[in-house]
């Protein structure tokens, strides 16, 4: 991850998808719990059943679906032949992710409303 610069993986079995391994996963399963990443199986310390959006999603979408179910990284699938892909919230910039903070705050009120 470190050498590629990324901050998530897919997960795969059998090319399956299992789970996520996330940074965070690295600092709360691994760092804090002083865990050997060097005998530890992925499969220990991953998030099992990621989260997954389908390549169609809007940006707005993938932003609410993370700040719905509190993650940071999503799962894309209907890649075709590529596979799977990772979206993090990173990938949005500053200006883009406020305003989509501010439409689903927005909606979130008027739903609240009704």
């Amino acid at each position: 991850m470190s050498q590629r610069h990324v901050a998530s993986l897919p997960i795969l079995r059998d090319g399956d998808l299992v789970g996520i391994f996330t940074e965070r996963d690295m600092l709360q399963r691994v760092v804090a719990r002083g865990v050997d990443p060097a005998t530890t199986a992925v499969s220990q310390v991953m998030t099992p059943s990621p989260i997954t959006v389908d390549a169609d999603l809007t940006g707005f979408e993938a932003v609410r679906t993370m700040h719905e179910r509190g993650v940071r990284h999503l799962v894309v699938t209907g890649l075709g032949g590529t596979g799977y892909g990772i979206i993090s919230i990173r990938d949005f910039p500053t200006s883009e992710l406020a305003t989509f903070e501010r439409e689903i705050e927005f909606e979130e009120r008027v739903w609240e409303e009704r």
